[in-house]
């Protein structure tokens, strides 16, 4: 949505700066009798065919392979509200080893018409969450930290990766 408004916005900025350019030029010297008109050619015009449109997909952060160092380690406790009207997605920090070194948590929610949402926690404490609205199909939570220390690299570290269905009660 964002994306087409400054598309909109820059080419309208662009047709102004244009416009105002050919308008505000100085009309030509009238020709003097005296001077020879000289021809010139004119280059073939060439066809400019404006790029297709691409919808770029959404995009997950890219992180470390492998498991987070031991002594690095926190938690997480993600938690799927089943009220239909109300599909969010919960993530609370539950500390760890790493609660010392760690710079952020980072939520990442591809929901099932696969639009994404990105929530982060700077610094959490021990019971900080975010909420992050959900659909009624199966989306998928991937939870990132990143450290704030040199060995082992910062990250991001992927610590959590689930695909949630959406379970009414009963």
């Amino acid at each position: 949505m964002f994306m087409i408004a400054r598309i909109l916005v820059v080419s309208l900025i662009v047709a102004a700066s244009i416009f105002a350019a050919g308008c505000s030029q100085p009309s030509a010297p009238p020709a003097t009798p005296d001077k020879t008109p000289v021809p010139t050619s004119v280059p073939p015009a060439t066809a400019v065919t404006p790029p297709a449109a691409t919808t770029i997909p959404p995009t997950t952060p890219a992180y470390l392979p492998g498991p987070m160092p031991r002594n690095f380690e926190v938690t997480v406790d993600v938690d799927r509200n089943v009220v239909a009207i109300d599909p969010r997605i919960t993530v609370m920090f539950r500390g760890g080893k790493g609660m010392t070194v760690l710079h952020s948590v980072d939520v990442v929610v591809t929901r099932s018409d696969d639009s994404t949402e990105k929530a982060s926690m700077i610094r959490p404490q021990v019971g900080a969450s975010v909420e992050i609205v959900g659909t009624t199909g199966t989306d998928r939570v991937q939870v990132f930290v990143t450290l704030v220390t040199k060995d082992p690299p910062p990250g991001p570290y992927l610590i959590y990766d689930e695909k949630l269905p959406f379970r009414s009660r009963g």
